[in-house]
């Protein structure tokens, strides 16, 4: 190339650059309103997987204090039924006539 051509590619560069700083400076402001956009959803997701977690252990805590309820009654039953049969067995059978 000869040396005018060069100083014409200088030239068109140097006319092109305010447009080009330009161009980054807003490309820089999208990508950090994106990262802002990403940080803040992926916050909320993160936010919102620790709140069912939550309520997650906190129905598995009431499931279990249910059954576990269920399971003192029916032990209850079974020893109070435990407890008849053996007074009734303990008690002396009538005569038959």
């Amino acid at each position: 190339m000869k040396k005018e051509q060069f100083s014409a590619r200088e030239a068109r560069w140097a006319a092109e650059m305010p447009t080009r700083e330009a161009e980054l400076r807003a490309r820089e402001a999208e990508t950090a309103a994106a990262r802002a956009e990403a940080e803040a959803t992926a916050a909320a997701t993160r936010a919102a997987k620790a709140r069912k977690a939550e309520e997650g252990a906190q129905r598995k805590a009431e499931d279990a204090e249910r059954l576990r309820r269920k399971q003192a009654d029916h032990e209850a039953r079974v020893a109070a039924q435990v407890e008849k049969a053996d007074a009734k067995a303990a008690a002396p059978a009538p005569a038959k006539p």
